[in-house]
């Protein structure tokens, strides 16, 4: 097992590698296996079997040959629109990697697909705009709405539209496209958003609230700016940690078997030293937002100099 370096950050870098705890571990030597088993299985055309252990190997260790494969095992299953979109990716990283033989036979192989592609289109009736609270999703995957009207690629089968209005589905339709060796047609489905009450107009201010307008406006945009620069000293911590994250991984990376050496240990030193100055700021930053806001709160909430003022009283 390669040794690791003692890991003695500050929170700031604590975070940020438990974050990156969700992300898929990779493991090469699992990826390999399945992705040998994934070969097999296509040699013995199990179609689905196949491309669930070369999907599995992709997670576990990313590579344009292992994508060319699960592309060429979804064109075998008849999903065009996953096999098309795949090998366009396969083209992109393997001609990252100066392999221009691969990405050519990606790119050949996409470009065949591409006439036989089914497609949805997504429209709004009357091309009324979506409110924050409604979103539209095929398949249950959240449809972004610059992308309505548009013929989207799509795998052959069924495809449901469905759009949810705070959690309510208000709208709900399914679309198939029949297997098919030949091209496919475009669908639309005209998605119907709910009714919506017309807002009311704010009521004109009288000229008493009018005369207070001054005095309330004593929540002068100063606290704002302080707690602006809080929130950019935050981000500023956080980029800084983030790259402490990068070099401790380059540091790790740089470790062998037999341990590490001075390069990974000087690199493990910056890490540290970064993610010092990344807590140090982001703290401060924390410590100048949470003020800002406190004293915007303060002021807001102070009486104002007419109320403060005494009555006359005239006898």
């Amino acid at each position: 097992m390669t040794p690791r370096l003692p890991l003695l950050l500050p929170p700031l870098l604590a975070l940020l590698t438990a974050r990156d705890g969700h992300a898929q571990p990779r493991d090469p030597a699992a990826a390999e296996a399945l992705f040998a088993e994934g070969r097999a299985l296509l040699d013995q055309d199990r179609i689905p079997e196949a491309c669930a252990k070369l999907e599995a190997s992709q997670r576990l260790d990313p590579a344009d040959g292992t994508l060319l494969n699960l592309a060429d095992c979804y064109a075998r299953a008849d999903r065009l629109a996953s096999a098309w979109l795949t090998f366009r990716r396969a083209a992109s990283e393997a001609s990252a990697r100066g392999r221009h033989d691969r990405a050519s036979h990606a790119r050949d192989r996409a470009a065949s697909l591409e006439p036989r592609l089914c497609r949805l289109r997504i429209v709004v009736a009357n091309g009324a705009p979506l409110s924050p609270a409604s979103t539209v999703l095929r398949d249950d995957v959240r449809i972004d709405p610059l992308t309505f009207g548009e013929p989207l690629p799509v795998d052959r089968g069924a495809h449901v539209v469905v759009v949810r209005e705070a959690d309510a589905t208000t709208f709900e339709e399914t679309v198939r496209f029949e297997p098919s060796s030949t091209a496919c047609e475009t669908k639309t489905v005209t998605v119907t958003l709910p009714l919506r009450a017309p807002s009311r107009p704010s009521p004109s201010p009288s000229p008493q609230s009018a005369a207070r307008v001054p005095h309330s406006s004593s929540r002068s945009l100063l606290p704002l700016g302080v707690a602006g620069l809080g929130l950019v000293g935050m981000g500023v911590g956080t980029a800084v940690g983030f790259s402490a994250k990068s070099t401790w991984d380059d540091a790790q990376s740089r470790c062998e078997p037999r341990g590490c050496g001075d390069e990974a240990q000087a690199l493990a030193s910056d890490a540290r030293r970064e993610a010092a100055v990344g807590t140090v700021v982001f703290v401060a930053g924390a410590a100048v937002l949470t003020a800002g806001v406190v004293w915007w709160l303060a002021r807001g909430s102070a009486p104002s100099p007419v109320a403060s003022r005494p009555a006359l009283v005239v006898f």
